[in-house]
């Protein structure tokens, strides 16, 4: 937990971070994020559980009814296909999910504008509960 707090402050000092006083191994980073000058700032709130893929859910502003590439059930982004990438317990949250969270935002502020998601997207079967 330690190495996700130290990366998370070098590479994102704007977010603040809180550790759950009933469990030790949860954390909550949360923090603004602007994925390019011209967009809105967002919040971005990202649960992580030791050795569990974090999940990242925006605080700030509201999202559309149905946005592509979220988990209607968790109200969190979807970010990767399991089939492409796995979490492990070194993964940082600084040097993957957060920068690909931030590229969510964009493409979801290119997709309100266009209709059009240009994001990477994994061909799968559609999954329960997601956009």
């Amino acid at each position: 937990m330690a190495a996700q707090i130290v990366a998370m402050r070098r590479a994102y000092p704007q977010f603040t971070f809180v550790k759950s006083a009933s469990d030790p191994r949860y954390i909550t980073f949360v923090g603004q994020v602007q994925a390019h000058p011209n967009l809105p700032v967002y919040t971005l709130k990202v649960a992580y559980r030791y050795r569990q893929a974090p999940r990242v859910q925006v605080v700030s502003p509201a999202l559309v009814e149905r946005p592509p590439h979220f988990y209607r059930d968790v109200r969190a982004l979807c970010l990767y296909h399991p089939r492409n990438f796995t979490w492990t317990k070194e993964t940082l949250v600084a040097d993957t999910i957060l920068p690909w969270a931030i590229g969510w935002v964009y493409f979801y502020e290119v997709w309100l504008q266009t209709g059009e998601w240009y994001g990477a997207e994994a061909a799968h079967e559609p999954v329960a509960g997601k956009e």
